[in-house]
């Protein structure tokens, strides 16, 4: 069982850029971590604090630092990653490119693709790789317990203002969602006029098949824009997003759903004419929301 610890847990590490803790946080911290027990020797005149004035403050990357063995190099985006046309990697200004050198962070955010167990290049594969299972464990359960201490004095939750968007985002989302309602009606027209100009028949599909694939293909795409959005206001810093992004818990499709759109539903893979359940039955409907003989999208 002692080797059997890589599972796919995701521990959310506080490692941005504004992530400072002074001098007694940082020692409880380096404690929970078993440093002091691991490294005899080791003292906290080794970590040089970021500033002085008015008292000393250290960056949550050095002290996640004292967990990597002192060899350990790797390069890798984090899931924060703006996909920028030109990658600044270590300049990078979402701090999303991570870079640890000689065994010290230097910069980025540690998420599920830097940490996760199931990553072919995570920190935890290499120290397993490089250092064998009892190192690998060793890191594990030291990098549990100060994270653990870290959620435990912050905290890790989210509430309804993190998934209420207004303003200018609203609107944004309202134009993706009305633009597609209509490209879904002009489909629609043209299935009725036999329009191939517009909808061209899909390969093995009939006409109303292609409807139906077109009509799912253009909402999906407005869903998605609709998401990217809401996920672009709320911001970065928001636990919602945090948690969804970093693979802690949640994914951005459950984040669109409560602050965006919950998308057009289908019935494995398509709109169904007849949905019947268990107490109901609707007719020339395809679901709930949508009116008697209706194909477009509410």
């Amino acid at each position: 069982v002692r080797t059997n610890f890589c599972f796919p847990c995701l521990f959310e590490y506080n490692s941005s850029k504004d992530s400072n803790y002074n001098r007694k946080d940082t020692l409880k911290l380096l404690y929970k971590g078993g440093i002091f027990e691991s490294n005899p020797n080791f003292t906290l005149d080794n970590l040089k604090p970021l500033t002085t004035d008015p008292e000393p403050l250290y960056s949550g990357k050095q002290i996640f630092s004292t967990l990597f063995p002192n060899d350990l190099n790797i390069r890798v985006k984090s899931k924060f990653c703006k996909k920028c046309d030109v990658c600044q990697e270590l300049d990078c200004l979402y701090d999303a490119y991570v870079t640890i050198k000689n065994g010290e962070l230097v910069t980025g955010t540690i998420d599920e693709n830097s940490f996760g167990a199931m990553q072919s290049n995570s920190i935890l594969q290499r120290i397993i790789k490089d250092h064998g299972n009892a190192r690998g464990r060793e890191f594990l359960d030291n990098a549990t317990k100060m994270l653990l201490y870290v959620i435990r004095q912050n905290g890790m939750t989210m509430g309804l203002d993190e998934v209420f968007v207004k303003g200018d985002a609203f609107k944004a989302i309202r134009n993706v969602l009305d633009e597609a309602k209509k490209e879904s009606k002009q489909l629609i027209i043209a299935f009725y006029n036999n329009d191939t100009n517009i909808l061209k028949r899909a390969p093995g599909r009939s006409m109303r098949e292609t409807l139906e694939l077109r009509i799912r293909q253009v909402l999906a795409e407005a869903r998605k824009e609709a998401e990217e959005l809401a996920a672009h206001f709320i911001g970065d810093e928001a636990h919602s997003v945090i948690m969804t992004k970093s693979g802690a818990r949640g994914n951005i499709l459950n984040l669109g759903q409560m602050s965006a759109v919950v998308g057009q539903q289908a019935i494995r893979g398509e709109i169904p004419n007849i949905l019947r359940s268990i107490s109901f039955i609707f007719l020339s409907r395809s679901i709930i929301s949508i009116g008697v003989n209706l194909r477009e999208p509410l």
